[in-house]
């Protein structure tokens, strides 16, 4: 190793400060120029929390426009609370059959999801919760297996898509016949997905008004 000092290791080498302060200076100009370069770089820290919001998706649209109440807080763990009390109020409004949740990925949409269906159970806001995981390449049959197995349902046997769906869908409207609520939970959605393929009772046309629907996408267009 160099020696980096002088005068029996009392005072620092004066050469090698000289070069280490024209390595340093080299390195700052090199980082100046990618700043420039890089005007989107401009802000590098955010204080606030990403931003997310709740969509409420009616049956009928009031006046026009769709009810969007969009929940924004300083601190994300202050507005979670808030977030949720919101889904649960939307769940219970009997003008609203589907709610959906919207947000960049990584903003914590499947944890708060998570923390909204614990609450329902533990209130017993429905009688029957079925939660499945879309995901970016949706595999039907998989997400009426979920939803089946929930429900109490078995159609393992069953081999066509068609057939579970029209299984799900009967079995979706005696319990509207028992009166007894249903809500499903589709959770990250990347697209556009039929409910009708998978057996859920969608659209006006619908008989089974006791089953609602709780969605979570990264784009609000898709719900």
């Amino acid at each position: 190793m160099a020696n980096k000092t002088c005068c029996q290791g009392t005072l620092p080498d004066p050469n090698c400060r000289y070069q280490f302060s024209r390595k340093a200076k080299d390195k700052i100009e090199g980082i100046k120029g990618l700043v420039r370069k890089c005007n989107a770089f401009e802000d590098i820290s955010f204080n606030d929390p990403a931003p997310g919001s709740v969509a409420t998706l009616t049956p009928a649209r009031r006046e026009g426009k769709d009810v969007v109440p969009s929940i924004r807080d300083d601190r994300i763990f202050k507005s979670r609370a808030s977030i949720i009390q919101d889904i649960m109020d939307a769940l219970v409004d009997n003008s609203n059959s589907v709610v959906g949740v919207y947000g960049m990925g990584g903003v914590g949409k499947s944890t708060l999801l998570a923390d909204a269906e614990r609450r329902i159970r533990e209130e017993k806001s429905f009688d029957l919760v079925a939660k499945a995981d879309v995901s970016e390449n949706p595999y039907i049959k998989r997400i009426q297996g979920e939803i089946a197995h929930a429900l109490g349902l078995d159609i393992k046997n069953d081999e066509f898509v068609s057939v579970r769906a029209e299984r799900l869908h009967k079995r979706l409207e005696n319990e509207e016949k028992k009166e007894k609520k249903v809500l499903i939970i589709l959770d990250n959605l990347w697209k556009g997905l039929d409910l009708k393929s998978v057996g859920i009772p969608c659209g006006h046309d619908s008989k089974v008004m006791g089953c609602k629907i709780l969605l979570t996408s990264r784009n609000r267009d898709v719900l």
